[in-house]
């Protein structure tokens, strides 16, 4: 009867895997790297708004103060409409660019500052004591 532990050369495997099918330490992209695709997808957003950098400034400003409707007039009466209105609206163009934000400067993650135990951090107490009375000045030696 053999060894049930042991376990036979598979000669198929790729090289850096050992024989239980687990990678070896300090293999693969460290910690915090990111991964070819984030990183080229990250790259092309970036590229996409310093190319359009001028045009956004246009599109939210239009989007904050509006844009008229342009309508041209047909000789034998009636008009088509060119360009439909934009109703002003600054809270939108707000939100618009708080989203284009994320794609240039990353979030940052909120952390809570406790005391010892997960208690609320205090300030610490100083206690002053005045020997004497007021006014009384020192005794002269």
């Amino acid at each position: 009867m053999s060894d049930e532990t042991e376990q036979p050369e598979d000669e198929d495997r790729s090289q850096g895997w050992n024989f239980r099918g687990h990678k070896p330490e300090n293999s693969g992209r460290k910690k915090g790297v990111q991964n070819k695709v984030t990183r080229e997808f990250k790259s092309i957003v970036q590229d996409l708004i310093d190319e359009n950098a001028d045009n956004v400034k246009v599109w939210l400003d239009r989007v904050a103060h509006g844009v008229p409707g342009e309508y041209l007039d047909r000789p034998e009466g009636g008009r088509d409409v060119v360009r439909h209105p934009i109703a002003a609206d600054p809270a939108r163009a707000v939100d618009l660019l708080g989203r284009l934000a994320e794609y240039v400067a990353p979030k940052l993650t909120r952390t809570e500052v406790t005391g010892p135990g997960g208690q609320p951090l205090a300030p610490p107490v100083l206690r002053v004591t005045i020997e004497g009375k007021p006014g009384e000045s020192e005794p002269e030696s």
